[in-house]
């Protein structure tokens, strides 16, 4: 099987944020399982709170040096 570099990615982000924030909570939505990759509706990949915060995180890898805002399609109801 491929090595996937989104998921290898949320793996060490989750790791990150549980260490830089080690009072706050961080939660993985996983993916739905529907066979069509570009048809999820989940609004992102992590729900984390801390410091009296709310935060909508959403992982991506990209190839490129530039993520354009059309690779996010849940970008408006992240907002």
């Amino acid at each position: 099987m491929a090595i996937s570099r989104g998921k290898e990615f949320e793996a060490h982000f989750k790791s990150d944020w549980a260490t830089s924030f080690p009072d706050g909570v961080i939660i993985r939505l996983p993916d739905q399982m529907n066979g069509y990759k570009s048809t999820s509706q989940n609004i992102c990949d992590f729900i984390a709170f801390t410091e009296g915060h709310l935060y909508f995180l959403e992982c991506k890898s990209h190839h490129g040096n530039t993520l354009p805002f059309s690779e996010i399609p849940q970008y408006e109801r992240m907002l």
